[in-house]
């Protein structure tokens, strides 16, 4: 026989907690956007036209 598990009080998210962790790491989360965002820029604007008008 199976019997259903009982949710865990321990299996919840605290949402505060996830904050407070996320806004203590706030400039690594800054940082890390910032240098993915000029790196799209640079490649965006640095590629070669794959179609030339003569």
């Amino acid at each position: 026989m199976i019997v259903p598990q009982q949710p865990n009080a321990t299996d919840e998210i605290d949402l505060v907690e996830l904050f407070r962790a996320l806004w203590r790491q706030k400039l690594l989360i800054i940082g890390v956007t910032l240098i993915i965002m000029v790196i799209a820029a640079a490649y965006a604007s640095g590629g070669v036209p794959t179609r030339e008008r003569h």
